[in-house]
């Protein structure tokens, strides 16, 4: 792969600003509007399925920044909900809680999933050079007094992105705070027949709260082994296969295990007959747990209008997403906190990538992802493996 084809781009997604990061073999969209992650595809063309694994809204989206309830309430709902829902798209940041705002919260301004998924992010820098090509955008958090600044970078012929995000504490006391990478997977590349999710994790717990309009798939505040969940009507569902029962959803929470170097573990989903992989590596101790939401046309309420299928892979400091009041009396779980600590005028900084991947022909069903100093593996029930390049990822 040339050199000459890295590049950063200023393009439109659905009429909203975006920046386009390439190396022509793989293409990363992000939007300036809550900072979405929209579309990580293979570039067409480059002879694999340049499917977008991530999620697209069935409905039109804005700007989240844009959003005023007189305006948009009707179309995406009151600002409690419709403020995020009216710009969700792919991957999202929800920072510094994970789940709803109190009422309180919602009555000065405050949406769903935290200030990050709902602000503008500010472009602060575009570097291409023979090597690389980098976008940094950040985004200021006015009600946390909180800074989060994203780097994204591709290096030649990698089907890899990878991520540095750095949070600043601009107050003087210390913050407690949620974080939570939001990535939700669409039905353009989830179904029950070709598709599968591949996670390191031992014990599962299903969320106490079940779900919206007690449509819960699962029964509630159960321990179980990933990946068989007990269902609310019975049995078990196997959780590692999207979209069992139309017109119910779910949340779990799943402890996630080391897998490689460093304490790195991984998500992974994979669609068959593309032959296609979609998967994030980070450190467990910047994210234990894994959180899987999962909505399969349950929620009647708009902008959902009972017509929507998604898949969440949410990686996470904090096991539910039910908010800062529910993690601070909780405390802990499964022996970890609920919450991170950032110092009066501290900094944070975490680092994960995402990966596509071509599966080979008759590679049988993945079961392990690591890093090597110059490559990602790849495994299969089957006893066989690949490589991905990536440069130097295995030693950072």
């Amino acid at each position: 792969m040339s050199a000459s084809t890295l590049r950063c781009v200023r393009v439109k997604w659905q009429n909203r600003e975006a920046y386009r990061l390439t190396n022509g073999l793989v293409e990363l969209v992000a939007l300036t509007g809550g900072g979405h992650l929209p579309e990580f595809r293979f570039v067409k063309g480059s002879g694999v399925s340049s499917a977008n694994p991530l999620w697209t809204a069935p409905w039109p989206t804005i700007d989240p920044q844009k959003y005023t309830e007189r305006e948009h309430a009707e179309r995406y709902g009151s600002r409690g909900e419709g403020q995020l829902l009216g710009g969700l798209a792919g991957h999202n940041i929800c920072l510094d809680y994970f789940g709803a705002a109190s009422k309180e919260e919602v009555a000065n301004g405050l949406s769903f999933h935290g200030e990050a998924s709902n602000r503008k992010w500010i472009p602060q820098g575009i570097k291409v050079t023979r090597d690389s090509a980098e976008l940094t955008l950040s985004v200021d958090l006015p009600a946390s007094e909180l800074r989060m600044s994203r780097r994204m970078k591709i290096l030649p012929g990698e089907s890899v992105v990878r991520f540095t995000e750095t949070l600043d504490n601009l107050k003087q006391a210390d913050h407690y705070y949620q974080w939570a990478e939001h990535v939700t997977l669409g039905s353009s590349f989830l179904n029950a027949k070709d598709s599968y999710t591949v996670i390191p994790a031992g014990e599962g717990t299903t969320d106490p709260n079940g779900y919206d309009e007690g449509k819960e798939l699962l029964a509630r505040g159960r321990k179980f082994r990933w990946p068989f969940a007990p269902a609310a009507a019975g049995g078990h569902i196997d959780l590692s296969r999207p979209f069992a029962r139309k017109g119910k959803g779910y949340v779990t929470s799943q402890l996630l295990q080391s897998t490689g170097k460093g304490d790195t573990t991984f998500i992974a989903a994979i669609n068959a007959r593309l032959g296609l992989l979609i998967g994030y590596i980070f450190s467990r101790r910047d994210f234990p747990w894994v959180v899987l939401w999962e909505e399969n046309a349950a929620i009647e309420a708009k902008p959902w209008n009972g017509r929507t299928q998604a898949r969440g892979l949410e990686f996470s400091n904090t096991p539910f997403p039910n908010g800062r009041q529910a993690a601070i009396l909780q405390g802990s779980f499964q022996g970890l906190p609920t919450l991170s600590r950032i110092p009066s005028r501290g900094q944070r900084t975490v680092s994960f990538c995402a990966f596509l991947a071509e599966l080979p022909q008759n590679f049988g069903k993945v079961q392990s992802i690591s890093t090597e100093p110059e490559a990602i593996r790849i495994s299969s029930r089957r006893n066989k493996s690949f490589l991905i390049p990536s440069v130097g990822l295995g030693r950072d």
